[in-house]
Parts: structure tokens; C-alpha cells; sequence
């Protein structure tokens, strides 16, 4: 009883404060903003659908993505329905039924060491549990906040999603093009079975898919599972290898996002293939856009870098980089009213602005140094 007493504490206390740690990462301004970073797809996505639509001259896209956006004012009152929900219960609508008993099993098993104590030292450890206990679930609250927001940035990208759908479905296969509201309104009805909108819990497979992607949860692929179950087994480093995993998804799937939005590039980053094989045409259309945004940050970058308003990372010149230290030149900044303004958290085109820029300023310092070249070619 003895051994088998504290090795349930130990156990419970583990738990404890691995929460702890967990929020105390979690409540950083960078991870908060880094998880809200979510919102900016809400509007991305249906306007990159407008955007292809726009440039291919299909009515349909274009309405589409217009039903998207509208989805975001009609749908956030459930949004904040289903967020008051986990924040009350700290239990998000992903959870599946085993995960929600094995929280409640933990304050089930100090109970069960509270009625077996019987020595002093086995008192004190009780109290002891129960006390850290109460400061872990203290602690809790940027968990609460994050699983909150989650859920409401899903349920409004799941509606996005139904609205897109029962628009494209309507105006390419109606018989009757009087009657499109109507299609849209059956159609809706006909999707909007699978969620709950009072827990937010789904019941398709796919709806629950699009709404990881949007909010970063997804499977990030083979490469980092395999870094994850490595990092998992590694005997060495015991607990601390399970610390580490959960912080890998999130940044994968950002980078895999921001390389949807490059020129090029975004066709071969993420699922692009396996959706154009699928013939979801609005998915298509999502990565279509997506690229032309990126286009058009990249624009953006240029235009603003050749006024000086913008920098990217530090340059590796040395005496560049000791010019930018004496003139207070941070790096990934845009000057507004004359004050530089980091942009380094306006995620995913941070990085696209950094590269835009840096390409542009690599491309300066060639062209003198082919200056200097060819003036020392003349004079020989």
C-alpha cells in the first residue's frame, strides 16, 4: 500500500505540474499572439477565393468567397457561445470522451489517497497534493484562454466552410438560377447537422479537418511525428522529451502556411496536390489565392524597401550591419509616421516581408559590387 501510495503521488504531482509549466510557456504575449495569428485566416481564405475567382472569371468562386466572409458576422455569436462553454468547463469540443475521464480521474485519485491515509507523513501528502493541485488549476487560466479562442476561431471557419460550400453547390448544380437562395438555405440546413452549436462538437470528419488546418492544429506530416516520437522515446530525457512535442506542431504547420502563401512554392507546400486531386474546387481556389496574396505582400515589401520603409533580417555585412546599430535600424520593421514598427508577429507574412526585403537588399549590395567591379575593369 505504502509503494503503491506514493507512486500515485508522484504521479499526481507530475501531472500538476507539467500543467504548470505548460502555462507558464503558454502565457508568453508571443504564443498568445502566435495562436490569435488564427484570426487573420478567417479573412484570408475567403478572399482568396474572390481572388481566384476574379482572375478566372468564375461568378461562382467569387460569390462563394463573399458568403465566406459574411459567415464570420452571422456566426460569431454561436463562436462566443461555444468559447464561454470550454472556458467554464476547460474542456474544448476536440476532446474526446476518453481524454475528458482522465481528467477527471486525477481528482478522483487524491479523493481515494484522502480516505487510505493513515499516517501523518501520508496526511501531509494529501494536503500537500491538493494544495498544488488548486495552484495548477490557478494557473490554468492561459490554457483556458488559448482553448477558448480555439474553439471560437473553429466554429466560425467551419460555418465559413458550410456558407462557401452551400454557395458553390448551389450556383453550379441549381437547375433553377431563380431559386438560389432557396438551394443555398437547403443546403445549409443539410450541413449545418453536423455541428452542435451549443458545444461546438463536430460529426464530420472533414469539417473537423478544415478547422485544425485553420487554427494550425493539424497533422504536420511525417517528418515532425518521427521528430515527436523520437523526442518522445529518448531515455535520456525522460518527462522532458513529452515537454517539447507539443511546441513542434503549431511553428510546422505556420511555416507550411506561410509556404502556401509563396509565388511558386505554395502549389508543392501542403495538401495543395491531394485537394487539386480531390476536385474540391474551393479548396483549389483557396490555394490559388493564397498565392497571389503572397504575390502581392512580396510587392508590397519591394515597393516599401525601395522607399527605405522597411528591413528584414540583419544584414550579413558586417559593416551594414554595424551602420544599421549606429542609425537604431531594428530588423523586421516598417517605418509608420516615422517610427519603425516590428512586423515580426504579424504572422505568416512575416517572414515572406523579411525574405522580400532581404532579396531586395542582397540585390543592392550586388549591383555595387558589380559597379566597383566594372569601374576597376575600365580603369585597367
Amino acid at each position: 500500500k505504502t509503494i503503491s501510495f506514493g507512486r500515485t503521488a508522484l504521479e499526481i504531482f507530475g501531472k500538476n505540474q507539467m500543467g504548470v509549466f505548460y502555462n507558464s510557456i503558454l502565457s508568453g504575449a508571443k504564443t498568445m499572439i502566435r495562436n490569435l495569428s488564427a484570426g487573420y485566416r478567417l479573412i484570408e481564405a475567403p478572399t482568396s477565393i474572390m481572388l481566384a475567382g476574379a482572375r478566372k472569371g468564375d461568378i461562382a468562386l467569387i460569390r462563394s468567397g463573399v458568403a465566406g466572409l459574411h459567415a464570420i458576422t452571422t456566426s460569431t455569436n454561436e463562436a462566443f457561445t461555444v468559447a464561454a462553454r470550454t472556458w467554464k468547463t476547460g474542456i474544448p469540443q476536440s476532446w474526446t470522451p476518453k481524454m475528458v475521464v482522465e481528467r477527471a480521474e486525477m481528482a478522483a485519485m487524491i479523493d481515494s489517497m484522502e480516505k487510505m491515509a493513515k499516517t501523518p507523513s501520508e496526511e501531509m501528502a494529501v494536503g500537500f497534493l491538493k494544495g498544488h493541485m488548486r495552484v495548477a488549476q490557478w494557473f490554468d487560466f492561459p490554457s483556458k484562454i488559448l482553448m477558448s479562442s480555439d474553439d471560437f476561431l473553429k466554429t466560425i471557419l467551419m460555418r465559413q466552410r458550410i456558407a462557401e460550400q452551400s454557395m458553390y453547390k448551389a450556383l453550379t448544380e441549381s437547375k433553377d438560377p431563380l431559386d438560389i437562395a432557396g438551394q443555398v438555405k437547403k443546403y445549409m440546413d443539410e450541413y449545418s447537422k453536423f455541428i452542435d452549436p451549443q458545444t461546438g462538437k463536430v460529426k464530420d470528419a472533414g469539417l473537423q479537418k478544415y478547422a485544425e488546418i485553420g487554427t494550425f492544429q493539424d497533422d504536420p506530416g511525417i517528418g515532425i511525428n518521427s521528430l515527436s516520437m523520437f523526442l518522445e522515446n529518448l531515455p535520456y530525457l525522460g518527462p522532458v522529451g513529452k515537454l517539447v512535442v507539443p511546441f513542434l506542431r503549431t511553428p510546422a504547420n505556420i511555416l507550411r502556411y506561410q509556404l502556401e502563401h509563396t509565388p511558386l512554392i505554395g502549389r508543392y507546400a501542403g495538401e495543395y496536390n491531394a485537394v487539386k486531386q480531390s476536385g474540391d474546387m474551393l479548396r483549389v481556389a483557396e490555394y490559388e489565392g493564397r498565392e497571389m496574396i503572397g504575390s502581392m505582400v512580396i510587392a508590397i515589401g519591394a515597393g516599401l524597401a525601395a522607399n527605405e520603409m522597411i528591413t528584414g533580417n540583419l544584414p550579413a555585412d558586417p559593416r551594414e550591419r554595424a551602420r544599421w546599430k549606429t542609425l537604431s535600424i531594428p530588423p523586421r520593421s516598417v517605418k509608420i509616421g516615422g517610427k519603425w514598427v516590428s512586423y515580426n508577429t504579424l504572422e505568416p507574412l512575416n517572414n515572406i516581408l523579411a525574405a522580400s526585403r532581404s532579396e531586395e537588399h542582397t540585390s543592392e549590395l550586388q549591383s555595387h559590387l558589380n559597379l566597383v567591379c566594372r569601374l576597376l575593369l575600365e580603369k585597367k
